[in-house]
């Protein structure tokens, strides 16, 4: 469709006994959005705020142990994702077939799981969070005395009732004692069992003066445990204590880990399931109230409209009242695109911007043009088959997983197929590579000058030899014509609308103007490349007595485009003839991808015709690398450019996008499946 759906705003007065019925169904249907009806309209209606269904205690009560539990276990799902799968976002889940049961069945059975786990797993994971922290500590210890592994008696460390004695690591023990004497005088010991390590003792009141002291002397304090009995017999009891605890922790995260393999699953579910019923409770939030009745506002697509009334005066027993409303206000009406053929491609015209509602939606028009360009900027037969067998890869593997993925592999197809049939069309394979191949071998030809001209089956031009020029009229020309469809677009959605006095100054006066540039650059380049042109006898296009006609185009929509914009026509000129020579860059990308690919096969020929085993590696590996590093830019390259001319040249001409995007009010599922009644 050109455009996006008629939509019908539906305000629905209800009983309050009915309401969560009707909330239920319509999440069922999935085809309505429930629409958020601001404070100063509730004010206005003399209403109150909507508050949540009173289900909503218990239910996030219960999300909220089930979320816990999740949190705490998984830990253990340690399930790598392929690097690609992680790079398209998808994860291929097995979802759970569940029969429809209530919101007090559902916080039921939830709860009995919860009530089952909730304490072991506490349990388990508070012990486990102790033994962690003392196997911080006793790691901590053990590392603190191994700088100082001597038979030493704890209860000698510190202070005692005369003396305060420390171990330290020193950097070095040259000139300690001599700083201690001069503190101290005789009033300190010093003992080094070992290189770099020391154990000094001084009275009790000279501790802080000591201290302060062992960073100038590069010493570095060893905190001792405070206990008795040697060291070396403490540190060994902390080793004894590490297996102890290492063990324990090992035997509890065991424990958990099967709890994990035999619930973790069934908690997700669960945590699907009550997220669907809190948001039922909460989207009542949106609406408003009275004492005893409910206000909801709802879109719905227009073809759709009749058949949620019908559910809703089921649901409520008819004790309701629907306000249909079929001409919206296009400012606050929410947007929903829908293409019979072009459905899976939408997400070409979201990635700019979705319509407003009510204006025209480019997709029908933007898709074909985006794989026909992108098709051209890659024009090469052999890339286009490397890049289809990659999308069929791609949609075998993620259709099933992600409707996103399948999309976008399709438009692969696309620009595969597009390319493909550029490529035979041109005559490149690898560049020109089977093309010299059939002229030399096949064809039996060896002049330059005859390889260039020699034809494959189904080629037509010649796009790195005598169509060089050809190519670049035609590039130019096309992006008039789709510039011009640009303009009519904007001519036909401004009419529709009613804007007819800009639809005629602006849209239809550049439609003019483009028409009469394109007649015109056709006949000028066609006398400017006469020679170059010779070989192809329908170009020009137009005769050379169209120059008046092209001429009078261009002057009458200047002057309508002048009426509309004044002095801005100027700019405005300037913009599109810079927006037409912008599709030179088709001839560029289309000329330069295949003489790349032909400089990589040069290379590798060189190669090959060393004639030795190194040679013919060498080649090999030098065709692989250059060709599947052209095809990887190239593919890049030509879906940005391509992108490019449809974002920037052709929407500039008519779109803005910017329009509310449609949020259906549906159950969002990723473990879970409904089964079919």
């Amino acid at each position: 469709m050109i455009e996006p759906l008629r939509m019908h705003r539906l305000d629905v007065i209800l009983l309050d006994g009915h309401r969560g019925n009707v909330i239920s169904e319509l999440q069922k249907t999935g085809i309505t959005q429930i629409d958020f009806v601001d404070d100063k309209e509730v004010r206005e209606l003399n209403l109150e705020r909507t508050p949540p269904l009173e289900r909503i205690t218990e239910i996030s009560r219960e999300l909220f142990r089930t979320s816990r539990l999740i949190n705490l276990l998984k830990q253990f799902d340690t399930r790598k994702t392929p690097f690609l799968d992680a790079l398209l976002g998808v994860e291929n889940v097995k979802k759970q077939e569940l029969e429809e049961s209530t919101w007090k069945e559902l916080v039921g059975e939830s709860s009995k799981l919860t009530d089952k786990l909730e304490p072991e797993v506490l349990d388990i994971t508070e012990k486990i969070q102790s033994i962690s922290s003392r196997e911080n500590e006793a790691t901590k210890e053990i590392d603190e005395c191994s700088l100082f592994l001597h038979d030493i008696k704890l209860e000698d460390m510190g202070e005692s009732k005369y003396t305060y004695t420390l171990a330290g690591h020193a950097e070095s023990t040259e000139g300690v004692s001599e700083a201690l004497e001069e503190r101290f005088g005789r009033n300190f010991a010093l003992m080094t069992p070992a290189e770099n390590n020391v154990l000094i003792c001084v009275l009790r009141e000279a501790k802080e003066e000591l201290e302060e002291m062992l960073s100038t002397l590069g010493i570095k304090k060893i905190a001792m445990p405070k206990n008795k009995g040697s060291l070396l017999d403490y540190c060994g009891g902390l080793e004894d204590e590490l297996k102890k605890l290492r063990y324990e922790k090992a035997r509890l995260t065991a424990k958990l880990r099967k709890i994990y393999e035999e619930n973790y699953q069934q908690l997700l579910v669960n945590k699907e399931l009550l997220e669907i019923e809190k948001e039922r409770a909460q989207i009542v939030v949106s609406g408003a109230k009275t004492n005893k009745t409910s206000f909801i506002r709802v879109w719905v697509p227009a073809d759709k409209s009749r058949e949620i009334q019908t559910l809703i005066k089921w649901k409520s027993h008819d004790n309701c009242e629907i306000i249909v409303d079929k001409d919206p206000d296009p400012e606050k009406a929410p947007t929903l695109m829908y293409h019979n053929y072009m459905k899976p491609f939408q997400f070409v015209t979201s990635m700019y911007g979705i319509p407003k509602y009510g204006q025209i939606d480019p997709t029908m028009f933007a898709v074909p043009a985006l794989i026909l360009l992108t098709g051209l900027m890659i024009a090469d037969a052999a890339y286009g088959l490397v890049l289809l067998g990659i999308s069929l890869a791609m949609y075998r593997k993620y259709a099933g997983m992600s409707q996103g993925v399948k999309n976008l592999s399709l438009f692969l197809m696309m620009c595969a197929i597009a390319t493909i049939g550029v490529g035979v069309v041109m005559g490149d394979y690898f560049g020109t590579l089977v093309h010299d191949w059939y002229a030399v071998n096949v064809l039996n030809l060896h002049s330059l000058h005859e390889i260039e001209e020699a034809k494959l089956p189904l080629q037509i031009f010649h796009p790195e030899s005598i169509d060089l020029i050809v190519i670049l009229y035609l590039s130019v020309i096309g992006g008039v014509c789709h510039l011009v469809l640009g303009t009519l677009l904007g001519f036909y959605n401004d009419w529709k609308l009613g804007h007819k006095k800009k639809a005629i100054t602006h849209y239809l006066a550049w439609s003019f103007f483009g028409v009469g540039l394109g007649i015109f650059l056709d006949i000028t380049m066609g006398s400017m490349f006469s020679e170059q042109l010779s070989h192809r006898d329908w170009l020009p296009l137009f005769s050379p007595y169209m120059i008046n006609v092209a001429a009078a185009m261009i002057f009458g929509g200047l002057v309508l485009a002048f009426i509309g914009s004044k002095l801005m026509v100027l700019l405005e000129f300037l913009d599109f003839f810079a927006f037409t020579l912008s599709y030179a860059r088709v001839m560029a990308l289309l000329v330069g991808a295949g003489a790349v690919a032909t400089a990589f096969n040069q290379v590798a020929a060189i190669a090959w015709e060393m004639g030795s085993a190194f040679g013919i590696v060498l080649a090999i590996i030098i065709f692989i690398l250059g060709q599947g590093l052209h095809f990887a830019l190239g593919v890049l390259s030509g879906f940005v450019q391509a992108m490019r001319l449809v974002y920037v040249e052709h929407f500039s001409r008519y779109y803005q996008g910017g329009g509310r995007v449609f949020m259906p009010f549906v159950a969002k599922r990723k473990y879970t499946i409904l089964k079919e009644e």
